[in-house]
C-alpha cells in the first residue's frame, strides 16, 4: 500500500500499522509518559508561569507527534493529524513525528 504525502509529490511505500494488536504493542514499547514534558520533573528551573506553560506546551506537542507516528494507520493520516496541531506547534509534533517514524522503522 503506498500513501501519497500531501504536501509533497512523495510516496510512502511502509506497509500500513497492522493490526490493533500489533499497534498496542507497538504503543506499549515506544510509549513516553506525558509526566516527561513537565519542568519539575525534568528539573528545569523557569523564573515564571508563562515560560513554563509554554516549555510544556512544547514538550506535550512533540510527544502528540511521536504518539501520532506511533499509532499511525498511514502516512495521510499522520499528516492529517498533524495539520490539525495549532501552527504555532506544528514543528515541534513533526519533530516528534519524525521521531517516532524512525523508531519504527
Amino acid at each position: 500500500m503506498t500513501d501519497a504525502l500531501p504536501f509533497s509529490g512523495l510516496t510512502s511505500t511502509r506497509p500500513s500499522a497492522g493490526t490493533p494488536f500489533l499497534r498496542g504493542i507497538r504503543r506499549r514499547i515506544f510509549q513516553i509518559p506525558e509526566v516527561v514534558v513537565s519542568t519539575s520533573k525534568r528539573r528545569f528551573q523557569v523564573d515564571n508561569a508563562e515560560k513554563q506553560e509554554r516549555i510544556e506546551s512544547i514538550g506535550t506537542y512533540f510527544l502528540k507527534g511521536y504518539h501520532a507516528a506511533i499509532d499511525c494507520h498511514s502516512v495521510t493520516n499522520l499528516c492529517l493529524d498533524l495539520q490539525a496541531i495549532l501552527p504555532e506547534y506544528q514543528g515541534f509534533a513533526y519533530e516528534g513525528a519524525a521521531m517516532g517514524l524512525v523508531l519504527l522503522e
